[in-house]
């Protein structure tokens, strides 16, 4: 039972971290945006 807990929370982790990569482009695109 603890391992499937653990599995479950990186799973969370790695669909995290590809959410916020995946962000970083766009909040950089918004950034310029609002600079220029």
């Amino acid at each position: 039972m603890n391992i499937s807990i653990v599995i479950t929370a990186k799973d969370e982790e790695s669909n995290l971290a590809r959410l916020l990569t995946s962000l970083v482009p766009f909040w950089k695109e918004l950034h310029e945006v609002i600079v220029t």
